[in-house]
């Protein structure tokens, strides 16, 4: 059956707004995809040599980074700072994957697995004890996008995983964990996420077959956790690294996966909430269905500031109606915060306000589409911004963007 996906890229925001405070029958979780934590980062280095080695009197690695380069822990650390300050008792926090940097001097499993370790540890630092990580991998979070597929493949990734964030899982979960990187957890009463791993989809990664209609089982797997949820009255929280569609024509998938991840979410439209992506760098909404049946989908913008400022992004909702009332969105100036020697945040839109719509159901997000789609003009500002404010983003909306919008 075809699955036909509308993505819409919407980015944030002109609006000057405070710091969205939830009310006492509301709850919020953290969504952190794409740290890209870069271990080798060297200050006053050259951001031509991607901020690891070299020196440059016009355009020097800064101390919270650079736009051509990934992320110093101190940055990272300060955007959990900011989160703890501001929303410091998240319910869960959603780990969107890719903790390992685009550019490194060298890498290997223990180098992978240093890394995911070392930026769990720091994020388990900022949050409640108790509180729960579930995580997704992202195509970064191995050596050379090399996701295995179970049985048959080396298992190293998914143990890690499972040693990494098996304290947070129910039993059930440490072990799909373990089986192939996906899980479904219960977060509240009548409420799961469900982690999807589609990082094994990467259109580099060479050890997925084709031909193998269902990598791990997995699409079955998706398919019987939904219908029981549907059966048990549970309300559903996608969760995943790669969106599936196409981002200005294009996808990270291998093709013929594209359709097979859409398909395995397909009729579930009155069991998902929404699902939660990342990949792309970028602040979008994505609606996904077919006949005019969706459910609304939230790309978030990445910590890491290869492409952006810094952003963080949180998720309000009511955990006794099931149901996604906002979401916030912060970053940090980076050239502001090198230059003042201090991380400098700003608070950058807040969704019912930005979109005039009352919450993040199914129909307010299809009313944000239309008010965005009949101002095209809003729509391409909406995507200046995709990229946190960044002075120079490192894809501007020109022709084939404005095109594709």
């Amino acid at each position: 059956m075809k699955v036909e996906t509308l993505l819409f890229l919407v980015a944030a925001a002109i609006f000057s707004l405070t710091v969205v405070r939830s009310s006492p029958d509301a709850s919020y979780f953290w969504h952190i995809p794409d740290v890209h934590m870069e271990k080798d980062y060297v200050v006053n280095s050259a951001t031509s040599e991607h901020c690891l080695r070299g020196s440059s009197s016009t355009s020097p690695a800064g101390t919270y980074g650079a736009f051509n380069c990934d992320l110093p822990e101190r940055t990272y650390e300060a955007a959990l700072i900011w989160l703890k300050a501001n929303y410091p008792n998240p319910a869960f926090v959603l780990w969107g994957g890719d903790s390992i940097s685009h550019w490194f001097l060298e890498l290997n499993n223990s180098l992978v697995a240093w890394h995911m370790k070392r930026v769990n540890d720091l994020l388990d630092s900022y949050i409640p004890k108790g509180t729960k990580i579930l995580p997704t991998l992202g195509n970064h979070d191995t050596v050379n996008f090399q996701i295995p597929v179970l049985p048959g493949g080396d298992p190293w990734l998914y143990d890690l995983s499972a040693e990494l964030w098996g304290k947070y899982l129910s039993d059930e979960s440490k072990k799909t964990i373990a089986l192939g990187g996906y899980f479904s957890e219960r977060v509240g009463p009548g409420l799961l996420v469900v982690g999807f791993n589609t990082a094994v989809f990467y259109q580099e990664n060479k050890l997925v077959k084709e031909d193998d209609p269902d990598p791990f089982g997995q699409f079955a797997w998706m398919r019987s956790t939904l219908t029981a949820a549907r059966q048990a009255g549970d309300k559903v929280l996608v969760f995943s690294h790669i969106p599936p569609g196409y981002t200005l024509g294009m996808s990270a998938y291998i093709p013929v996966f594209n359709g097979r991840v859409l398909t395995a979410l397909e009729g579930f439209e009155d069991v998902i909430l929404g699902s939660f992506w990342g990949h792309n760098h970028m602040d979008s909404i994505v609606m996904m269905g077919e006949k005019g049946v969706f459910h609304p989908g939230f790309l978030t913008g990445s910590i890491a500031e290869y492409q952006a400022n810094p952003a963080v992004k949180v998720f309000h909702f009511d955990a006794q109606k099931r149901v996604l009332l906002d979401y916030s969105v912060a970053y940090m100036d980076l050239l502001a915060s090198n230059s003042q020697g201090k991380p400098i945040w700003v608070e950058s839109y807040q969704a019912t306000k930005a979109f005039g719509i009352k919450d993040l159901t199914t129909a307010s997000m299809l009313q944000a589409i239309k008010y965005l789609d009949s101002n095209r003009t809003a729509l391409v500002q909406f995507y200046d911004r995709m990229n946190s404010h960044a002075p120079k983003p490192l894809d501007p909306c020109e022709d084939f963007c404005q095109m594709v919008l």
